[in-house]
């Protein structure tokens, strides 16, 4: 973690609105609101757009599932260095709908970065209502990708 926290979500976002321009992740129109080191969460709102919508208007249980999986993703990769950091699990319960025009709030934070393994808990909550729609819990690998790369030879 030679990088601060901060300097690493900015990298995150940039990458996000440049490098995935077009990709889910730039789609879903992420936007920083908070973060912090101790304990290491970081909380990033997202508007709940026209195209992300079920047939009956509300947000598609799959769009939240992006949402906290990219939010748990900013800290696991910050945990995983300059490791590749691939989603292993995600448990999500959802709780109540949000429907378009809605502005979602999905704070990640850190269970516990071991060697391999990064776990992670997720809130999303409506912004203006402050209630929950979803919560999660998901985990990466840490997977130094030279070293898999040698393993396949």
């Amino acid at each position: 973690m030679n990088n601060s926290f901060e300097n690493h979500i900015a990298d995150n976002m940039e990458e996000i609105r440049t490098l995935q321009k077009g990709l889910v992740n730039e789609m879903l129109q992420p936007d920083v609101l908070r973060f912090t080191e101790q304990p290491l969460s970081v909380s990033i709102k997202f508007p709940v757009l026209e195209w992300e919508a079920n047939k009956v208007g509300n947000i598609h249980g799959g769009i939240i599932a992006a949402i906290a999986d990219m939010t748990a993703g900013v800290l696991a990769r910050y945990c995983a260095g300059e490791n590749f950091a691939p989603t292993a699990s995600l448990d999500i319960k959802y709780v109540r709908p949000a429907k378009v025009g809605d502005v979602l709030v999905a704070t990640a934070r850190l269970v516990h970065a071991g060697r391999r393994i990064i776990q992670q808990t997720v809130d999303i909550v409506n912004m203006e209502t402050g209630k929950t729609v979803a919560t999660g819990a998901v985990m990466h690998l840490s997977a130094d990708t030279d070293k898999e790369h040698r393993a396949e030879e």
